[in-house]
């Protein structure tokens, strides 16, 4: 809910946005680590720190970049803020041992403390908001080096394609994913989006416990604005095809001029957080048992099986109705339009046959269907009427089991043109075989006896629809 809410950050100042982030960051401290100092964290580092992890810090602190600094009217000094940045990453360091520093860090540390001013303490706990926000594992160590976020890959792969109808794109995207999860969209997103996207997740840090699906919003936005680049390039299984797709989502510009546009449009795909949840340890899972199996090294070589196929990917409480094709036969991102409508005669289908079922038994169990089973018209009667409410029902439960199993949609959808086409037809059958001087006048003109003639000549619109009248509507009460 706090993650398909509208943001008020989109209308206030960027300024105010990074204002609160102090406030939402220490009231995050407070309530999960109230006996923890930053101050103290900056001395414990300096003594307790080996030189490795230090060098390693440096070494990237070197590299960093001041995408924040250059755009802000603050006086930037780059000595000083290379040795607060250098204490902020050796604090975090000594804060979560088990994590370590992970490349990438020094980013989103250079670009925090130019927001906010030079602030370590503040630039710190925002640091560990926003790192909290991610799934478990998400940095983990050797041998299952950075678990979490191949499990991330995995799902927004899974996503993508049953969302956006984008298929083989998992290559593509184990290129472009650690420059959008790794470094939190440093580098790729311009910083009036940057700061209103980890306002959001500060926001929601303080209103929920479970990781954030932000990140795979975000995503899923972005290739929604590549979709119809990409779609002509999933599913060709080439190198040089995916390289293309790497290109296309590196290339990726949000306009700077509307800075709540990709924010807003992320949070109008409201991503169900239990399924999400789900799905993540069901590719956990399935991601070890590979490794202690086969593959030794992450990622996975090749593509994992669908999970949750099963549970809605969308909050139906908060459904916008941007992917109501998730729950139709066929997602809208297919080549006809026809067949997309031929997906919304699903319940139609169930409902006619039901009907007919309801028809054959009524008819049955009446004094003419009585006359009838003695008569050499009960192989007629049959054809005419069984096998066409078989039909539907057997289309409609198809349909029914279809929409759990995504690769059936399109065979499915022409199965289903195929089998209205024949009930139509078989209904309009029904229907002319049903006028009793139609059926008399066809009879003699099959036998070419003397009486074809009379009865054509009794043929005539007024008397069929006459008929007509009498069979389906009856004075008598049903």
């Amino acid at each position: 809910a706090a993650a398909s809410a509208e943001p008020s950050s989109l209308s206030e100042p960027l300024s105010a946005c990074v204002t609160r982030w102090k406030a939402l960051a220490l009231g995050w401290q407070r309530l999960h680590a109230p006996h923890v100092s930053y101050f103290q964290l900056v001395r414990c580092a300096e003594t307790e720190l080996s030189s490795s992890e230090r060098a390693a810090v440096r070494k990237d602190i070197a590299r960093s970049s001041h995408p924040a600094a250059v755009r802000t009217n603050m006086a930037f000094n780059a000595e000083l803020h290379a040795q607060s940045l250098e204490r902020v990453l050796c604090a975090w360091v000594v804060y979560d041992s088990e994590i370590g520093y992970v490349q990438a860090m020094n980013l989103v540390g250079a670009t925090l403390l130019a927001l906010l001013g030079g602030d370590e303490e503040a630039a710190f706990w925002t640091l560990v908001t926003l790192l909290r926000q991610l799934p478990a594992e998400f940095y983990a160590r050797a041998p299952l080096q950075l678990l979490g976020f191949w499990v991330e890959v995995e799902l927004l792969s899974q996503l993508a394609e049953r969302l956006l109808g984008l298929r083989d794109m998992r290559d593509a995207l184990l290129q472009i994913t650690p420059r959008w999860f790794l470094q939190w969209w440093v580098g790729t997103l311009p910083l009036s989006s940057l700061i209103l996207l980890w306002d959001q997740q500060l926001t929601q840090a303080a209103q929920c416990a479970t990781p954030s699906s932000l990140n795979l919003q975000i995503a899923l936005a972005i290739l929604q604005l590549q979709r119809p680049q990409l779609q002509r390039l999933c599913g060709t299984a080439r190198v040089e095809d995916t390289q293309v797709m790497y290109e296309l989502l590196q290339g990726v510009r949000i306009p700077e001029t509307n800075s709540g546009w990709l924010l807003t449009s992320a949070l109008k795909i409201p991503l169900c957080d239990k399924t999400v949840q789900a799905m993540r340890l069901q590719l956990r899972h399935v991601i070890l048992e590979r490794t202690s199996r086969h593959e030794p090294l992450l990622p996975s070589a090749s593509r994992l099986e669908h999970v949750c196929v099963g549970l809605p990917l969308l909050d139906k409480e908060h459904d916008s109705g941007l992917f109501m094709q998730q729950r139709l036969l066929l997602p809208l991102h297919e080549p006809s339009c026809a067949l997309w409508l031929v997906s919304l005669s699903v319940l139609p289908l169930l409902t006619a046959a039901l009907t007919s079922f309801v028809i054959i038994f009524h008819e049955w169990g009446t004094q003419q269907a009585h006359l009838l089973r003695t008569s050499r018209q009960f192989v007629s009667w049959v054809v005419l009427r069984v096998d066409s409410a078989t039909l539907l029902l057997i289309l409609s439960l198809i349909a029914i089991k279809a929409c759990w199993r995504m690769r059936l949609r399109r065979a499915l959808a022409v199965g289903t043109a195929v089998g209205l086409g024949y009930t139509i037809s078989k209904a309009v059958a029904l229907f002319i075989a049903g006028v009793p001087r139609f059926h008399h006048a066809c009879y003699h003109i099959n036998y070419g006896d003397d009486a074809s003639r009379r009865a054509l000549d009794s043929f005539d619109v007024g008397s069929v629809l006459g008929d007509i009248h009498g069979r389906f509507c009856p004075t008598s009460a049903w």
